[in-house]
This record gives C-alpha cells, sequence and structure tokens, in this order.
C-alpha cells in the first residue's frame, strides 16, 4: 500500500465519530438485533403452531417477551387443537396475579373455555373465571349441575361451594336425587354449609327448609342472572386418526365414521385402567352396536414406558396388553398407537383418558378419569348427535 493511503486511513481512524454518526449506527445495531429476536419469536411461534403438542414454556417465554400477548394467545387458541388449548389456559391460569389487564382481554376465550369440550380445560378455565371475578362463572358451574357426567356435576357443586354462591341453592337443590349418590351427598353438605340448616331437616323436606332461609337471610347473594353462555362449535376432526390393529392391520377411525366413538387410552400399569376395562366390557354389552368402543393400550410407547421406570420392548408390551385384555374378557377391540400420534393429538396420558367422537369423527367430548358403565352410557346417550339413517334398500 502506498504510504500517503496508509497516512489517510490512520487518520480516519484518529477521528472522533461525530455523535449523529454513533446515533446511526446505534439504531442499525438495535434494529439489527431487535429484528433478529423478532424473526426467532416467528420461528418459535410457527413451532408452536404447528406442533402436535406445544411446549408451555415457549409460550410463556413468548408471551413474556410482548406487552400485550393476547392475539397470540388467542391465534394459538384458535387452532383447535387439545394441546394448545390446555396450554392457553395453563399460561393464563399462572398469569391472573400478574397480568390482570391481560385476562380481561381473554375473556371472550375464558368464556368460550369455560364451556369447552374438554373437560380438563372446562374446569380450569371455570375456576379461573371464578377467582379473576368474570361473572359468567356462575351460570356456567349451574348449569353443569345438569351435565350427564357425574364428575362434571361434582366439579361444578364444588366450584359453587368455593365461590360461596348461596344464590346457586335453587339449583343445588336440584342435586339432591341426583342419580349418583356422590354427587346427592355433597349437594346436602353444601346446602348445609351455606344455610346452616340441620342435614335432618334437610333430608326431610330441604326445598321448603331452604325457602324459608333464603326469604329470612341477609347473607343470601342476590339471584343470579340469566347470561347467555357460550354454545361450543363443532369439534376437533379426528377423521385422518388411525390405530394399528391386533394383527398390525391399520384401523382408520374413517372406516367407523356413523356411529359414535368412544376411544380410552389405558395403560396396564394404572389401577384405575384395569378398574375401567370391565367397564367398558359393560357399556358395550348394554350399547351394542349403537356405539364403537376401542381401547388404546399406551404400554409400547417409550415415553409411557419410560415415566414408569421400565425399559419395555413393544412387542412384548403389546402382547402383555392383550393378555390382559383376554383375561379382563373385552368385547370391543384393543389397539395400539404407533409413534404416540394419536396420544398427543387428543391429550391420551392422563390415564384413563376417554374422546368420545360423533358419528361425524368430530371430538364431542374428552374427560379422563375412571368412569361406570352406566355414567359412560349417560354421556354417550345426551351428548352423541343421531347418526344419519342407513337408506333403506329398495
Amino acid at each position: 500500500m502506498h504510504p500517503d493511503d496508509q497516512s489517510k486511513i490512520r487518520s480516519f481512524l484518529r477521528k472522533k465519530p461525530s455523535k449523529p454518526a454513533v446515533a446511526v449506527l446505534l439504531i442499525l445495531l438495535v434494529t439489527v438485533l431487535l429484528s433478529r429476536d423478532y424473526i426467532a419469536d416467528m420461528a418459535r411461534l410457527k413451532g408452536v403452531m404447528d406442533a402436535l403438542a406445544p411446549d408451555g414454556g415457549v409460550i410463556a417465554l413468548l408471551a413474556s417477551r410482548q406487552t400485550d400477548p393476547s392475539d397470540m394467545l388467542k391465534d394459538i387458541w384458535r387452532s383447535d387443537k387439545i394441546p394448545h388449548r390446555w396450554e392457553v389456559i395453563n399460561y393464563l391460569n399462572h398469569a391472573a396475579k400478574k397480568r390482570p389487564k391481560l385476562i380481561e382481554k381473554m375473556r371472550p376465550i375464558l368464556a368460550e373455555a369455560a364451556r369447552d369440550r374438554d373437560l380438563t380445560v372446562r374446569i380450569a378455565a371455570l375456576n379461573l373465571a371464578r377467582v379473576v371475578h368474570q361473572d359468567y362463572w356462575l351460570p356456567s358451574a349451574i348449569a353443569d349441575l345438569d351435565d350427564p357426567d357425574d364428575d362434571m356435576r361434582l366439579e361444578a357443586l364444588h366450584t359453587l361451594h368455593r365461590g360461596k354462591a348461596t344464590n346457586a341453592l335453587p339449583a343445588i337443590l336440584t342435586r339432591l336425587h341426583d342419580p349418583s349418590t356422590n354427587v346427592s351427598a355433597f349437594a346436602l353438605g353444601v346446602l348445609h354449609n351455606f344455610t346452616g340448616l340441620p342435614r335432618e331437616a334437610l333430608t326431610k323436606n330441604a326445598a321448603d327448609a331452604v325457602s324459608e332461609w333464603l326469604r329470612d337471610s341477609h347473607t343470601a347473594l342476590a339471584a343470579p342472572t340469566n347470561a347467555p353462555l357460550f354454545q361450543p362449535g363443532p369439534g376437533p376432526d379426528c377423521s385422518d386418526i388411525w390405530f394399528e390393529g391386533t394383527e398390525g392391520k391399520a384401523l382408520p377411525l374413517a372406516d367407523l365414521a356413523g356411529r359414535p366413538i368412544l376411544i380410552c387410552f389405558l395403560g396396564t400399569w394404572s389401577g384405575d385402567c384395569m378398574l375401567q376395562m370391565p367397564e367398558l366390557r359393560a357399556l358395550k354389552s348394554g350399547l351394542g352396536d349403537k356405539v364403537h368402543i376401542i381401547a388404546v393400550g399406551i404400554d409400547p410407547l417409550s415415553d409411557a414406558s419410560k415415566k414408569h421406570g421400565s425399559k419395555i420392548n413393544p412387542e412384548t408390551a403389546k402382547k402383555h396388553v392383550l393378555r390382559l385384555a383376554a383375561i379382563q374378557r373385552a368385547n370391543y377391540p384393543v389397539v395400539f398407537d404407533p409413534g404416540g400420534i394419536a396420544l398427543l393429538r387428543l391429550e391420551g396420558a392422563e390415564i384413563p383418558a376417554h374422546v368420545l367422537l360423533g358419528p361425524d369423527l368430530r371430538v364431542v367430548r374428552r374427560f379422563s378419569g375412571r368412569r361406570t358403565a352406566t355414567n359412560l352410557a349417560r354421556i354417550i346417550t345426551a351428548l352423541s348427535p343421531p347418526a344419519e339413517a342407513e337408506p333403506q334398500k329398495p
């Protein structure tokens, strides 16, 4: 390099940069850094939307970077994927105290979630709505007192009890003669706790005793308003889900369209699952061809076995499941879920997990925990849309 050129370069480097130049450089640097973070966050969000089961930690991270993450959370909720809706409600539960303005902006989603087809989401949203004083929690809980599922009616009573909803007493009275003894007994306890009336008086003539208490009490709340409740639209479509039959053949759900389908995810290490199998047998005996019942053994899935401290060969696990099904005299197909795709999409790991599909293969209800055959029959009969009539042969 020529000596004169070297001298010019040294002279330029010794010059103190002007303030405008520094400002421009800083703006450019901040823009590049923000753009990089924005691009990375967009990639993370796309990963969340595309995932079968999203990472709740990633959703929390993305929400923490935004002053108002309500639009993002609404988009995740509207994906209509069961695991995604779980994570949105879970985040809102954790954010309720720290971000009250966000809860208010998410009010339409919470109102929808309080009537969700997934009872895990419904119960969480209903209790969150009660805690943050959303007015629709009370009519939602009262409506659930008429739910066909014993467990949902019991949960509604718990919610009303926690909320000290003395204005729900007339509705609670209707549960004293509930077909479930657990529900009727708890309803009596709630009435006793709210009114202080002796259980004997409530047992003999609860309606008159409660009416008199409501008339004379100065602590009873005003009657609840008849607020319109959100009516859920069609559930997620499961027409592309398939399972593996006992002989390794594919069993597409599409082949079973036209009747309600009850899918039950089971693990042989779970006592509740083993107790659920005879209930499924009794249900099938009672309803016959009115419903398809499918038990999905999750033992062969590596993640499921690892959680319970054992390494199971998939083929050995399948034989073990089928042997137990034979011992239980299962009169319904026992199938498997290669890759755990259906398990993820339907949140089947909360075993025993039940997913009721309508004749159109859309989710009508999802719930977990053991149920009696009588309760399952009531749920299926009450919630399943009628199957389309088969065309008569000429």
